[in-house]
């Protein structure tokens, strides 16, 4: 089995195999929702100021039997390797994964990374081989699927209505240039998140990071939309939510969501994400899933996708590997 280096300009069957590996993993691991599209898969190969991305092959002759993509941060959590291995499933039990972790940290090592980190579906295949490996669970991660032509527009309409004290505004890809260093501010609420007892940095955001994520986005069709609410009196971005349309036939992905501590208590996550919902409801009519993660110990952003109508689908560890 030979291990080479995949790219955007890697041979087309290549990229063609990365992308069925990809198919293959979300319909074994997340069938309620539609696979990776040809579009997003690519994305992932895809290098920025924030973010070094590539992948390694495993061929057998001509064939790939799997793949390891990883990506290293590039402005804060400087020691870390996210990474996700990938094994075809007429293939595993060959120690094909071992393999691709193998040549994956010689890479990563080279870069200055010590430790890597993944998740796998609690129950799946990926558990039992980060158990193997040695893997740590750091944290449990709850995914959960809305099923849009379900969904109760009126009840949406309702969650929407913002505090008296917020204005709710609205915008698809690219924030507009008066409110885009508030929304950088607002950003930072996401570094309250819980990321369970693995170190991570906290992510500093401003203009310009904003921007490049918004170009990343357009440059693969992705279709951004926010939600943010801004404080009246202040101007401050209170709180915020992305949903991201990308090229999966009727699955739109729930991105973040963060609301400042200052601002907490008045229920903004749930009506910036009710009236984002409704702005694809109207914009996108053929999305018919959202897709979602949350910490399992995140106990007030489950509520609100509850009450959204949110429904559980499986469970994810969050893994830690040191190397």
């Amino acid at each position: 089995m030979d291990v080479v280096a995949l790219s955007l300009s890697s041979p087309e069957e290549h990229l063609r195999a990365w992308h069925r590996l990809g198919v293959q993993f979300w319909r074994e691991e997340m069938p309620q929702v539609d696979p990776i599209g040809e579009l997003e898969a690519r994305a992932d190969l895809e290098s920025d100021a924030t973010m070094q991305r590539s992948a390694l092959l495993a061929c057998d002759g001509d064939e790939v039997v799997g793949a390891a993509a990883y990506e290293l941060p590039l402005m804060e959590d400087l020691d870390v390797a996210w990474v996700n291995v990938l094994v075809d499933k007429q293939h595993r039990r060959r120690g094909i994964g071992k393999d691709l972790l193998a040549a994956l940290t010689e890479v990563v090592t080279a870069e200055g990374r010590s430790r890597m980190v993944g998740d796998a579906r609690q129950g799946g295949p990926g558990e039992a081989f980060a158990a193997v490996v040695g893997a740590r669970v750091t944290q449990v991660d709850v995914g959960s699927v809305l099923d849009v032509t379900a969904a109760d527009a009126a009840a949406l309409r309702a969650f929407a209505r913002a505090d008296a004290a917020y204005e709710v505004v609205q915008w698809r890809d690219r924030c507009p240039d008066d409110l885009v260093d508030r929304f950088a501010v607002a950003r930072t609420s996401m570094n309250d998140a819980p990321h369970g007892d693995e170190p991570r940095d906290a992510w500093g955001w401003d203009a310009a990071r904003v921007r490049t994520l918004e170009e990343r986005r357009m440059r693969w069709q992705v279709r951004s939309y926010t939600t943010a609410a801004v404080h009246i009196d202040s101007g401050e971005v209170g709180g915020f939510t992305d949903l991201l349309v990308v090229d999966r036939p009727a699955t739109a992905a729930q991105e973040d969501t963060g609301v400042l501590a200052a601002h907490r208590g008045h229920g903004l996550g749930l009506s910036v994400k009710a009236a984002n919902l409704l702005a694809v409801l109207e914009h996108e009519p053929q999305i018919a899933r959202v897709m979602t993660w949350n910490a399992e110990g995140n106990r007030h952003m489950r509520a609100v996708n509850e009450r959204l109508g949110f429904q559980v689908a499986n469970k994810w560890l969050d893994l830690s590997l040191k190397i």
